[in-house]
């Protein structure tokens, strides 16, 4: 799942790919 990290408040245990502001998924 990719989730904007800027788009609200996300829990790093919930989600396996994070997309930075950059774009970059991490």
């Amino acid at each position: 799942m990719t989730m904007n990290m800027l788009d609200g408040q996300l829990d790093p245990a919930e989600f396996q790919t994070f997309t930075l502001s950059d774009g970059t998924e991490v």
